[in-house]
């Protein structure tokens, strides 16, 4: 965005360290997806390789603070994800 940064310049996030974290909460979800037969999206499938996960996509900004996505980082990630139509 043209301002000055601390730290590294890309903003990426360590993969292990962001799995990590997340990983109660994913362990919910997959004990819902097993519950209800669900489909389970998880977003470090699109952001994730095996070092970093990405802050932008397509040149937009992902995040609009360290635990939520900013609006036009949703859109970008709505049209990525691999959703089906209802009853496909």
């Amino acid at each position: 965005s043209g301002l000055w940064v601390l730290g590294p310049a890309d903003c990426a996030i360590d993969t292990r360290l962001a799995l990590a974290r997340a990983a109660p909460v994913i362990a919910s979800l997959q004990t819902v997806e097993a519950r209800t037969g669900a489909q389970l999206i998880l977003l470090s499938d699109l952001l994730c390789n095996d070092n970093t996960c990405a802050t932008y996509l397509d040149g937009t900004p992902l995040y609009r603070d360290e635990g939520h996505l900013s609006i036009p980082g949703s859109r970008v990630l709505l049209a990525k994800l691999p959703l089906q139509s209802p009853g496909s």
